[in-house]
């Protein structure tokens, strides 16, 4: 009898918490591949681009690295061309996160949570990329363009 009031009260909790929170329709979740600039060094990284679609939380993002040049500091800068699925015109950096490596090359960072009245008024589509530059301003991996829909 405790382990069925037990699953009861983790199937409502489940629930509860489901009807909270859902994806976003317009942008699903994306794992972006970041790619070497110039042979540079890096085995494998990615932007996580998460879209939640949340009442507190709109969009967050994650940044990883690994077998990049070990025990170095790099930035990692969203640009946005906003209303430019295609990446034409100007872009405005919207995101500068610093990212280290270990002495294996691999790193991780996290970008602030961003608000829903973070995005007010930009409802549409947008091409953006993600440019990681080293300590000397250098572009040593990028991402290429992605159309993110803003809703």
């Amino acid at each position: 009898m405790k382990k069925i009031v037990a699953l009861t009260d983790a199937a409502l909790l489940t629930i509860d918490v489901s009807s909270t929170v859902s994806a976003d329709r317009a942008y699903r979740t994306e794992r972006v591949s970041l790619q070497a600039i110039d042979d540079g060094a890096l085995r494998s990284g990615s932007v996580v681009n998460l879209h939640a679609n949340g009442p507190k939380v709109y969009a967050q993002e994650r940044y990883l690295l690994n077998g990049a040049l070990p025990n170095h500091a790099s930035m990692i800068v969203l640009s946005v061309h906003l209303f430019e699925p295609d990446c034409a015109g100007p872009a405005a950096p919207f995101f500068d996160i610093p990212i280290s490596t270990n002495a294996a090359g691999n790193g991780q960072a996290q970008a602030p949570t961003v608000p829903p009245e973070a995005v007010e008024g930009l409802a549409g589509e947008h091409g953006v990329n993600w440019i990681v530059y080293d300590d000397g301003g250098t572009a040593v991996y990028e991402t290429g363009c992605e159309d993110v829909v803003l809703d």
